[in-house]
């Protein structure tokens, strides 16, 4: 998927799925049990890769309407790059999806937690205790905590973990070189379309949430290579 055109926005319906790509490079995929609420600002992009082999695996997970958590809809995110490096928007980017889960504590990887959140803070992460530390940071105001469901846009890509068949081993690696052309093309494009969202706002998925070991790591990397500095 070579670079042919200057970069653009993407144009989206009132629906909020793609209607113009410059390049067509988007196959709209919608999943409708994957969406939730109102998306009613993008504050950040969140890299996700999906522990199976194929795309349709993944489309089989959207479309069961008890898949999710407890019954509900299924978690998903609003675009997927498959294991030939097509691009599917999935989810309408005026919706909500499950795709973050609970975040951990941002002021702890930046050291700039407030002295009376911090040992609390420091004793939850050393055990892996989620919910508290979501209830803490849940309602930090946007650059204080990590994006959420409620004001991100997430990225899947197809892909199995290195040591996948040994329960506790599982580690994400790089993606394919054509998935890796594909996302940094949907990326420069998903920048531009939502206010040129700072780089700072997006995230592997491992380093905002509980994540297994690597996920989204090595190809946001790649991405951020192709970036001119200071972007």
């Amino acid at each position: 998927m070579a670079e042919q055109t200057p970069v653009t926005g993407l144009v989206f319906d009132k629906e909020g799925m793609i209607i113009l790509d410059g390049l067509k490079y988007i196959q709209p995929h919608r999943m409708p049990f994957i969406e939730r609420g109102p998306l009613d600002a993008v504050r950040g992009i969140i890299i996700h890769q999906t522990g199976t082999a194929t795309g349709q695996q993944v489309f089989n997970t959207y479309g069961n309407p008890h898949g999710g958590p407890e019954g509900g809809g299924p978690m998903g995110a609003h675009f997927l790059i498959d294991e030939n490096g097509y691009i599917f928007q999935s989810a309408s980017v005026y919706r909500q999806t499950m795709h973050v889960g609970k975040i951990k504590a941002r002021c702890l990887a930046e050291f700039r937690c407030d002295p009376t959140e911090l040992p609390n803070l420091e004793k939850w992460t050393k055990k892996q205790m989620a919910k508290p530390i979501y209830d803490n940071e849940k309602d930090k105001a946007p650059g204080d905590r990590y994006p959420m469901n409620e004001d991100s846009i997430g990225i899947e890509i197809v892909g199995l973990p290195e040591n996948y068949k040994v329960k506790g081993k599982e580690k994400y690696g790089a993606c394919s070189p054509i998935q890796q052309t594909s996302l940094n093309w949907l990326m420069s494009r998903l920048k531009y379309s939502f206010g040129q969202t700072p780089i700072t706002e997006v995230f592997a998925h491992i380093t905002i949430a509980w994540k297994s070991p690597g996920e989204g790591e090595a190809p946001l990397a790649a991405y951020k290579k192709t970036l001119a500095p200071g972007h």
